[in-house]
């Protein structure tokens, strides 16, 4: 965005939402081509159609917020995961790490989903057969983050920068999980995705449990 302002000659924000469009592209196009090696050409056509027309994905797509970039890094790394758990390929692993290095970089926000990631690589390595090598196979995933990240951390260390924007501190608050509900379900972002995504759930739901 600076470099567009900087070439421009002077701030225009609406040049700049192209940046903001093409992630919005190219996060329909990773969609297509994840859910593509497991499904037809048309349901993953129509997926990547439904998940497009989420008022909440397309308001994003021409705003400047932080919030499609991170989506996009954070999907680069969840399908690179998921690959190395059906591949076993090392380089998927660590690229995975370095991806949701990138999306902390851009938005503080990641590290809900780093976490959650790393519990389902603990989850899947210590409930699998991996005797040996599972806290190696952790650790490169750990370290390979950490290593991206060690300027970030640094220079919040260097300027007195945290991660929490609270002064009391965390704590629980069950009003959020109502406006959760109506942000994704009701009229916020109403979709017909969320009626499709329960009914394949439901009626997959025997192979789902079976493949975990």
């Amino acid at each position: 965005q600076f470099w567009m302002h900087e070439t421009l000659g002077e701030y225009n924000d609406l040049t700049t939402n192209f940046v903001f469009f093409f992630y919005f592209v190219f996060i329909i196009i990773l969609l297509y081509y994840f859910i593509k090696k497991y499904a037809s050409r048309f349901i993953s056509l129509l997926f990547a159609f439904m998940f497009s027309t989420m008022p909440l994905i397309f308001y994003h797509a021409y705003n400047g917020y932080a919030d499609l970039p991170l989506s996009y890094y954070n999907l680069i790394a969840f399908i690179l995961l998921f690959s190395w758990i059906k591949d076993k390929e090392k380089k998927d692993l660590i690229l995975s790490a370095i991806f949701f290095g990138i999306a902390l970089w851009v938005k503080t926000e990641a590290l809900f989903f780093i976490f959650s990631s790393a519990l389902v690589l603990g989850y899947y390595l210590f409930s699998s057969k991996f005797i040996e090598s599972r806290l190696k196979i952790f650790l490169d995933f750990l370290l390979s983050f950490l290593i991206f990240i060690l300027p970030l951390l640094y220079f919040n260390f260097r300027h007195n920068l945290g991660v929490s924007n609270i002064d009391s501190g965390a704590g629980f608050h069950s009003e959020v999980f109502k406006s959760l509900f109506q942000s994704l379900f009701m009229s916020s972002n109403w979709n017909i995705w969320w009626m499709a995504v329960v009914v394949i759930f439901a009626l997959n739901i025997k192979m789902i449990i079976k493949k975990k």
